[in-house]
């Protein structure tokens, strides 16, 4: 990666979050995941990008929803957790911070993941019994009614995404339930 980059000047942090974010508006999936998990501001550098946190604000979680209908497993699992209501591990991450609770949403979500996930390579045990948990809370705070409504959803998720390559190792058995992990220069290739 050193190599790689090598030569190329420093730039400001806004710029690095203004480049992610015309990625994302431009369609590149994984720049989407990058840019709406939040990944793309860094810890260090808020108080330097209060500007375009502000644009995030307003748009992150349309994008993650592109994101979403394109198939990027990372950014669907994100986007359960930003709408559930009790986050499990009690952080709320930056996708959190911009979208409503909504439950049903949130089961939608898990469950088209579920689904997903049965052809793939499979969970760990913690990673199975998280959202097996995740499952259990949202379905019991939910009417019959809205079980089924998110059900029907997840269905239609199910049929109308198309299933990418990615790496469901970090995204799926990550002990931090809403966190994505930084990408690669590489995940940004077009799929093959």
């Amino acid at each position: 990666m050193s190599l790689h980059c090598e030569g190329a000047p420093a730039f400001p942090s806004q710029d690095r979050v203004r480049y992610w974010r015309v990625a994302a508006l431009g369609g590149n999936v994984a720049a989407m995941r990058h840019y709406t998990v939040g990944n793309a501001f860094g810890l260090n550098d808020t108080l330097e990008n209060l500007d375009e946190l502000h644009l995030y604000r307003n748009e992150a979680e349309a994008i993650a929803k592109r994101a979403v209908a394109a198939g990027d497993l990372p950014t669907t699992l994100a986007l359960a957790a930003a709408y559930s209501p009790q986050p499990r591990n009690g952080r709320r991450f930056y996708l959190a911070q911009v979208v409503k609770p909504d439950p049903g949403q949130a089961l939608a979500l898990y469950l088209h993941v579920q689904d997903r996930l049965r052809d793939g390579p499979p969970l760990t045990q913690p990673a199975r019994a998280r959202m097996e948990a995740t499952l259990r809370d949202l379905e019991s705070g939910l009417s019959p009614a809205a079980r089924a409504q998110a059900r029907a959803q997840a269905s239609r998720y199910s049929a109308d995404t198309p299933v990418l390559p990615s790496d469901r190792g970090y995204a799926f058995n990550s002990p931090i339930v809403g966190a994505t992990a930084t990408i690669d220069r590489q995940d940004c290739d077009p799929p093959r």
